[in-house]
C-alpha cells in the first residue's frame, strides 16, 4: 500500500486534510503519530470509505473525542489507500461537514485556552477555596478528585482521565474560574506516572520482564533529574549484560528523551 498523502498537523488543521481526503474520494486510512509533553508516544487513525469518514480512534477515544484529541495533537500523519471493509458498527459513517466543523472549533478553542494554560507541563494546585460553596459538574469533580495536594502537571491529568486534552483544559479552566484551583508555572519535578509506565512498557517491550525489572528497580515515579543522571549508568551497564551494548545505549537515549520533554 503505497503512502499518497503525509505531512504534519502543525502546517495542515485536520479541518482542511479531512476535506482534502473527501475530495479525492479514496478508501484508506488516515494514520496520526505524535509526542505528548510528559514524552509519551501517542497514535490514531480515521478510517475513509471513497472519502467518507467511517470512524476515528486514538488510544481508547472514539468517534468525536478522538477526533478532538487528534485536532490538537500537532502530529505527524500519512494517508494510505487500502481496501476498507464496511462493518455493522461503521456502515453509517461519520458526517463529513459535522467532522470538519468539530475540528475547527475544537483547534481555536485550544488556542484560545492555551492562553490561559500555555504549557501542559505546569503544575495545578487546589486553593483553600471552599468547595462547599460552588456547585460542580461532574466532570469538574472528577478532575478536581485527580489533583494531589502537592499538585500535578496538566499534563498527568489528562493521562489519568478518558477525554480528549481540550476537554481537560475546558474543565481546569472552568476551575480556575471558580477560584479552587491555581495553575503554577513551575513544572511538576521529577518522573511522571505516565512517563514511568511509558519507559517501563518501552523498556521491557525490548528486554522482556527481566529487563523492565530492572528498570523498575532503578528508577521510580518523582524521581529527580538529578537522580536519575546518577542511576542510569549503573542501569545501562546491567542492560548491557542482559541484552548487549547497542540495545543498553537504545533504552539509555529513549530515556533520556523522555526527561527532557
Amino acid at each position: 500500500m503505497a503512502a499518497s498523502l503525509s505531512g504534519s498537523l502543525d502546517s495542515v488543521a485536520l479541518e482542511a486534510l479531512v476535506s482534502l481526503v473527501h475530495s479525492l474520494a479514496k478508501s484508506g486510512v488516515l494514520s496520526f503519530a505524535w509526542e505528548d509533553d510528559n514524552g509519551v508516544p501517542h497514535n490514531g487513525t480515521i478510517t475513509v470509505y471513497t472519502g467518507i469518514p467511517l470512524q476515528a480512534e486514538t488510544g481508547i477515544l472514539k468517534g468525536k473525542m478522538a477526533i478532538e484529541a487528534i485536532a490538537t495533537s500537532n502530529g505527524r500523519f500519512v494517508f494510505a489507500s487500502e481496501n476498507v471493509k464496511i462493518t455493522e458498527g461503521t456502515k453509517q459513517g461519520m458526517d463529513v461537514q459535522e467532522l470538519m466543523d468539530l475540528a475547527q472549533v475544537t483547534l481555536n478553542e485550544w488556542n484560545q485556552l492555551r492562553v490561559a494554560i500555555p504549557s501542559m507541563k505546569h503544575s495545578v494546585h487546589w486553593t483553600k477555596f471552599d468547595v462547599s460553596s460552588v456547585t460542580l459538574s461532574g466532570q469538574e469533580f472528577n478532575i478536581i478528585t485527580l489533583i494531589t495536594k502537592q499538585g500535578c502537571s496538566i499534563q498527568d491529568l489528562v493521562d489519568n482521565v478518558a477525554l480528549p486534552p481540550v476537554e481537560v483544559l475546558r474543565t481546569v479552566k472552568s476551575l480556575m474560574d471558580k477560584g479552587l484551583v491555581t495553575i503554577d508555572a513551575a513544572q511538576v519535578a521529577g518522573i511522571t506516572d505516565a512517563q514511568y509506565k511509558a519507559l517501563l512498557e518501552f523498556v521491557s517491550s525490548f528486554t522482556g520482564a527481566q529487563g523492565g525489572e530492572i528498570f523498575s528497580k532503578r528508577f521510580h515515579v518523582g524521581m529527580s533529574t538529578r537522580e536519575c543522571a546518577e542511576t542510569i549508568p549503573e542501569f545501562q551497564n546491567q542492560i548491557k549484560r542482559l541484552a548487549g551494548a547497542t540495545m543498553s545505549a537504545k533504552l539509555v537515549e529513549r530515556i533520556q528523551n523522555v526527561l527532557r520533554k
